[in-house]
């Protein structure tokens, strides 16, 4: 009588075990879940924390930061192809890649920013960031100064083309 009283009581108390067991789990693995679920905007500071640190002390570029600022950034858009930082994210690919002097990888993102962001701020900036990459890195000045002129026909108004008018004088 004595064992048959045991017997009974052990597979609910081993069953109550394993639900335990298996909630206790499920609960953690969910919480686990939920740490690695990064929203768009924690993976945009993550981004600008990356990008504070592209420089070293001594101003030299900190590779290991610019490639992993590169990866993250190809990344984030992936994930967030319509996000509303999508351009600020281009910006961090381009300026990677011209620090690590992938100079294809810079026009192409250039030519990127120029075509989505016609209406920018920064658009003249991305002409002539273009511009300096085609003059000075690959030695293509007459494709730099086409796209010099194209700065001053798009954005005539702006500091940098004025700036652009005075240096065409100086190099054409």
């Amino acid at each position: 009588m004595f064992n048959s009283r045991i017997k009974k009581s052990i597979p609910i108390k081993f069953s109550g075990m394993l639900f335990f067991l298996f909630l206790t789990l499920g609960i953690q693995s969910c919480s686990i879940h939920e740490k690695r679920v990064q929203t768009e905007e924690q993976a945009l500071s993550a981004l600008a924390k990356l990008e504070q640190n592209l420089v070293h002390e001594d101003l030299s570029l900190n590779t290991e930061n610019a490639l992993l600022l590169q990866e993250k950034s190809k990344l984030f858009l992936t994930k967030y192809p319509n996000s509303k930082h999508r351009e600020q994210v281009l910006v961090y690919i381009a300026k990677t890649s011209d620090g690590l002097n992938q100079n294809k990888l810079t026009i192409q993102t250039l030519n990127q920013l120029i075509h989505e962001y016609p209406h920018s701020e920064q658009a003249p900036l991305y002409y002539y960031n273009k511009g300096k990459v085609l003059e000075d890195k690959l030695k293509q000045k007459k494709e730099a100064i086409v796209v010099y002129k194209e700065l001053i026909q798009q954005y005539p108004e702006s500091k940098i083309a004025q700036e652009i008018k005075q240096y065409l004088k100086y190099i054409e």
